[in-house]
């Protein structure tokens, strides 16, 4: 394959138009809503693909220099996609983006998964043994 990336979006582009027509997509909305499937699929197939190929165990902690956003707009179902450059680490107890706001100044955004909000609940005595309610049963 001399053009590799030729190759790939001639078959892209043919995949699309044969989709389109089986769905029968004539709008904005129906070519997101083909789009967000397209991704869907194309994702859970690289998964098995991966599966596959590794022979490495897989890490508990991921971590990248940049991040791709899929945004979709709510009026006009359109996927729009974001390449961002931001420091992005997940592992069990989270994801943690970390950039810069408008004044160039470190900023950081924690998403803390329900196993971290557990251990916070135990660490400060808000766990099981501590109950919500203050009856007597």
């Amino acid at each position: 394959m001399q053009h590799p990336n030729e190759e790939i979006e001639l078959h892209m582009a043919n995949c699309i138009d044969y989709l389109a027509a089986v769905v029968n997509a004539q709008n904005t909305a129906d070519y997101g809503q083909l789009h967000a499937k397209m991704l869907n699929a194309l994702n859970a197939r690289m998964d098995l693909i991966y599966d596959k190929i590794e022979t490495s165990p897989e890490s508990d902690q991921l971590a990248a220099e940049a991040v791709t956003m899929l945004v979709e707009q709510p009026l006009s179902g359109r996927i729009y996609t974001r390449h961002l450059p931001m420091d992005y680490k997940e592992n069990s107890n989270g994801i943690t983006i970390q950039g810069e706001d408008f004044q160039g100044k470190p900023a950081s955004i924690v998403f803390l998964s329900n196993n971290a909000v557990q251990k916070i609940k135990d660490l400060t005595g808000q766990g099981w043994e501590k109950p919500r309610c203050h009856h007597d049963d």
